[in-house]
């Protein structure tokens, strides 16, 4: 497992360019060491540990700005051409679970004794923001189309408030962090995975009954709003259009990364650039979590 091979990439919002793939071993090791070499053209030459450092001093609503600006990312489940469903190569046996806004010390080192104490998880540390931890996990499955549901089992094993859902998408990415006592666990022992027996979710399908994929529901889709709706574009409108429209995406079941990848390249204006299109991504994923592809696509 420490072997096994992931993404990195040289920021949040880069989905095709400059992805490596380091193991698991080594991006644990960035994480305890924080002397990875980062540039900002704004900024200059920096380390990972100073990019912590700045950013956990800042006020809380400009965190979000800092780390999307100054820190890479990993996905964590799998090797990726380009970061989103369809871009997976290798589906890697970890997975990662993030329990966020944890409130005092006391909350965080008991929480931590709880995930050190539990055979399936590989490491905890601290994240970029300081008040939360991620816990990296084992698991034994290998279709990378259980992966939702594998990661529903895993947050009820580990009920605890704060967790984060938007997760359960395959291609997301986490802000790679500094956290000098990151702790491994040198015998993990797999979480088994069982699939669910429930309902299955309405298959998307247009009109004939044929599947329709995420990406092509984003390109049928930006056809319509734009002869429908083309006042979504205008100055004023931009941020409201691209939260609601990324609710939409994430209730027809359309990857977080593939939202992302649009909106980046159709939506970046004078006045609203990728790293705001971002927080209003993130925030719908987020808002609709536990919505994601509950909603049947229909094209007439």
């Amino acid at each position: 497992m420490m072997r096994n091979s992931i993404t990195l990439a040289g920021r949040i919002n880069h989905t095709r360019y400059n992805l490596r793939y380091p193991t698991l071993s080594r991006v644990i090791s960035m994480i305890r060491e924080g002397d990875m070499i980062l540039y900002d053209s704004q900024c200059g030459q920096y380390t990972l540990a100073q990019a912590i450092d700045h950013i956990r001093k800042q006020p809380e609503n400009e965190k979000q700005y800092w780390k999307t600006r100054l820190l890479p990312a990993v996905a964590y489940n799998g090797m990726f051409t380009e970061t989103n469903s369809a871009g997976l190569v290798e589906y890697s046996s970890v997975t990662a679970l993030d329990f966020d806004d944890i409130v005092t010390p006391a909350e965080m080192f008991h929480l931590r004794n709880r995930l050190v104490r539990t055979p399936c998880v590989l490491c905890v540390f601290v994240t970029p923001g300081g008040k939360g931890l991620k816990a990296v996990v084992a698991h034994d499955n290998a279709d990378p189309g259980k992966h939702g549901d594998l990661y529903g089992q895993l947050l009820d094993k580990f009920n605890v408030v704060g967790r984060d859902v938007s997760c359960k998408d395959l291609a997301r990415r986490n802000y790679l962090s500094h956290d000098p006592w990151i702790w491994t666990n040198p015998f993990p022992v797999p979480f088994h995975y069982v699939p669910s027996v429930k309902p299955q979710v309405t298959t998307v399908h247009s009109h004939d009954g044929r599947n329709v994929s995420g990406r092509s529901i984003v390109s049928i889709m930006n056809s319509v709003w734009k002869k429908k709706h083309p006042e979504y574009w205008e100055e004023g409108n931009r941020a409201g259009s691209i939260f609601r429209l990324s609710c939409l995406m994430c209730r027809w079941g359309v990857d977080e990364s593939l939202a992302l990848e649009y909106f980046i390249e159709g939506w970046e204006s004078a006045t609203m650039d990728g790293m705001e299109i971002l927080g209003h991504v993130e925030n719908a994923y987020k808002a609709e979590g536990g919505n994601f592809g509950t909603l049947k696509f229909e094209v007439y």
